[in-house]
């Protein structure tokens, strides 16, 4: 997490937070979202092939997903994604 600059929270859902960030490599604005690992319907082991899976999808109308990590201190996986600027899909 000490790659990034955490900004305001975008929005917040049930198993975790969105937050806007900027990568301070490269100063690229880009979206994390905090998944709760404690929370989650799901093992940690299904959790991360969904993740895997989401990794791998590449469309125009799909928000990227660029890197992903466990963060254990907080029972979190922290997903870093492409920021789109204009709200919400609605």
């Amino acid at each position: 997490m000490e790659n990034y600059e955490m900004g305001k929270k975008l929005g917040e859902g049930g198993f975790g937070q969105v937050y806007l960030a900027t990568d301070k490599s490269s100063g690229k604005k880009v979206a994390i979202k905090l998944l709760s690992v404690l929370d989650h319907p799901l093992s940690p082991h299904m959790m991360n092939k969904e993740i895997e899976a989401l990794a791998k999808l590449k469309h125009r109308h799909i928000v990227k997903l660029y890197r992903w990590f466990p963060f254990p201190k907080k029972h979190q996986i922290v997903l870093v994604m492409e920021y789109l600027e204009g709200g919400e899909l609605y």
